[in-house]
């Protein structure tokens, strides 16, 4: 029996949603995502970084991991400040991007940016509303770049999850 492809859309919709939901608290799902984002970190380690092409570095990273919301590399000053912060979500059936370098977000006392600048280690947050980002409920996990013990960018990967 073959399947109407408006039903194929609205199942493969709900199987999506089941995982995502998933992602927010299983601890495999959440291993799976810390696998990704530390290759994605290593790539970016190996290689400059370039600015301008962070954009399209995340897309790539969450075309390959649709199940993804989205992602940041934010590059830090000598005063551990943001300097540069492209993010990249989904948005209907693509994806939007924003720059998270302004002063209405405020960047710097992000928890998300603070946790993992300050600790050097990778970190989940708690759910949390990301008002001037993602503009929804999510948890994110933030992984540290260092060189010579100096924290110079963090890289995220943000999954959607319900409100706690």
């Amino acid at each position: 029996m073959a399947i109407h492809p408006f039903s194929r859309r609205i199942w493969l919709c709900a199987v999506l949603a089941l995982s995502l939901a998933g992602c927010a608290g299983s601890g495999d799902e959440r291993k799976g995502v810390e696998k990704a984002l530390d290759a994605f970190a290593q790539e970016l380690a190996a290689t400059p970084i370039e600015a301008s092409a962070l954009p399209a570095r995340l897309r790539a990273y969450l075309g390959r991991n649709p199940g993804f919301f989205g992602s940041t590399v934010t590059l830090l000053g000598a005063d551990q400040k943001a300097s540069v912060s492209p993010y990249v979500y989904k948005a209907g059936e693509g994806y939007a991007e924003k720059n998270l370098v302004e002063p209405g977000y405020d960047i710097d006392s992000q928890v998300w940016l603070a946790k993992a600048r300050d600790s050097k280690a990778a970190t989940w947050t708690e759910p949390y509303f990301d008002a001037g980002g993602g503009e929804i409920w999510m948890i994110t996990l933030t992984v540290p770049l260092m060189k010579d013990g100096v924290v110079y960018a963090v890289v995220t990967t943000d999954l959607p999850t319900d409100k706690p």
